[in-house]
C-alpha cells in the first residue's frame, strides 16, 4: 500500500477552505494542519517550479502520452520475439501483435 494513499480520500473543497483560513490566519487551523501548510509554503517559496516545466496538463497530449506507455509496456512484454538472439539457427516465426 501506498504510503500517499490516504490523500485519495480527501475532500479538496474542505482542504481549500482549510488553506483559506490558513491563509487568513494560521492559529485558526489545527496545529497538524497549520505544520502541513507551512510546509507547503516553505516549499511554494524556496522551490519554484523550474523553467520550461509543465505547470498545467494539455488535455489533447494525455491520450497520446498513454498510447506511447502501451506500446513501452508491449514492447517489454513481447519484445523478445523481434530479436535475433541465437546466432546458430533462425528463430521460429511468431506474431508477437505489436507494430510500429
Amino acid at each position: 500500500m501506498d504510503k500517499f494513499s490516504y490523500l485519495s480520500n480527501l475532500d479538496s473543497a474542505s482542504v481549500d477552505s482549510l488553506y483559506k483560513d490558513y491563509l487568513s490566519n494560521p492559529e485558526s487551523v489545527d496545529l497538524t494542519w497549520k505544520k502541513f501548510f507551512d510546509g507547503f509554503e516553505f516549499a511554494q517559496s524556496n522551490y519554484p517550479v523550474l523553467p520550461g516545466a509543465p505547470t498545467a496538463v494539455n488535455s489533447k497530449e494525455v491520450p497520446t502520452e498513454f498510447k506511447v506507455i502501451n506500446l513501452i509496456n508491449a514492447y517489454r512484454t513481447r519484445g523478445h520475439l523481434f530479436t535475433r538472439t541465437n546466432p546458430v539457427r533462425e528463430r521460429r516465426k511468431y506474431e508477437p501483435g505489436i507494430s510500429l
